[in-house]
């Protein structure tokens, strides 16, 4: 009878919470990819409290190409579309998207869209609004205003209590800030409508995540780049930084998260609370 026990409460292992997920996932008429298969690449994700999440990710498209597609998923953790929305999905290469939700459920989308018919090839950053029905909301928009050639990448985004919402990205030269590879943000009403004329410049470095209190305050974090003698030769010592702005676009306070290291850090993200406090 022991024995017996035992094998049955082998079998009775109460299944984690994303077991539980992918088990009701699997039971609608369409199934929700979670990433890692082929096709889908670069999954983000935001929630509204209590209410919802968005995921969104880039999929290859059969022309080669690829475009932004979302889903929208219920606290039960039940898919809430039926088919998977599609955010943008013009002729051009789009990817690295990230997302952003109001508390109303509307959100945002930004994404990196590669103009192939042009010359040089290069990349911009564009955003799009959709409401809490998921439908789109207008056209994709360019929120880089400096366009002549060089890639903008690695776009994050978050938003306020009011669905303002602040765009990051990666500059890899030129702009009318500066000439060189840099950060720079910048900020638009929740109407879509820009709060900056244009980019703001945030300094050098390189792979930026940023998060934003219900005020609007925000922070931006990213890792550094600069050459150290490291005794056989230079090498490369990267640090993570951030830099802390009111909602009024004002730089209060910025630096290294840890300064007592030797070893290299990248790929820093941030979660900001209700009065500002970041981790």
């Amino acid at each position: 009878r022991r024995q017996a026990l035992r094998r049955l409460m082998s079998h009775s292992r109460v299944p984690s919470a994303l077991e539980q997920l992918e088990q009701r996932i699997a039971l609608t008429a369409a199934p929700l990819s979670l990433g890692g298969t082929a096709g889908e690449r670069e999954v983000s994700m935001d929630s509204i409290p209590y209410q919802s999440t968005v995921v969104v990710w880039t999929e290859e498209s059969g022309d080669g190409g690829a475009d932004i597609r979302a889903r929208r998923i219920g606290r039960d953790g039940l898919p809430m579309d039926k088919v998977d929305l599609i955010v943008a999905d013009s002729p051009l290469p789009e990817e690295r998207s990230a997302v952003a939700v109001a508390p109303n459920g509307d959100f945002v989308v930004a994404f990196e869209r590669r103009d192939t018919a042009d010359a040089n090839s290069d990349s911009d950053i564009y955003f799009q609004r959709m409401n809490a029905s998921g439908q789109s909301i207008g056209s994709p928009t360019q929120v880089n205003t400096y366009d002549a050639g060089e890639d903008q990448v690695n776009a994050a985004i978050a938003m306020d209590a009011d669905g303002n919402f602040v765009v990051v990205w990666e500059n890899m030269g030129g702009g009318p800030s500066d000439s060189g590879h840099n950060l720079q943000y910048r900020r638009f009403w929740a109407d879509g409508s820009p709060r900056d004329s244009q980019e703001q410049l945030v300094g050098a470095g390189f792979e930026p995540d940023v998060a934003m209190s219900p005020a609007g305050d925000f922070v931006i974090v990213y890792h550094d780049q600069s050459e150290v003698n490291a005794g056989s030769g230079p090498r490369n010592d990267t640090k993570v930084q951030f830099a802390w702005y009111t909602s009024d676009g004002d730089k209060t306070n910025a630096g290294t998260v840890l300064q007592d290291s030797s070893k290299n850090q990248s790929s820093a993200v941030v979660a900001m609370d209700s009065v500002g406090d970041f981790v």
